[in-house]
């Protein structure tokens, strides 16, 4: 078994469709952050969903 050091844990999960949503606005400059629409439309943290992307 292999150990990971002290302080590295799993890393945090990435919202796929979030990260494409914004390359797609990006892409039509449209400016986006996916830091501020997560934080207005994600619920508790959690990835966006279909029909919220």
């Amino acid at each position: 078994m292999i150990e990971q050091p002290q302080g590295q844990g799993q890393s945090p999960a990435v919202d796929t469709g979030l990260a494409c949503l914004v390359m797609l606005a990006r892409f039509h400059n449209v400016a986006a952050s996916p830091e501020q629409l997560a934080h207005e439309f994600a619920a508790d943290g959690r990835a966006l969903s279909t029909p919220d992307l």
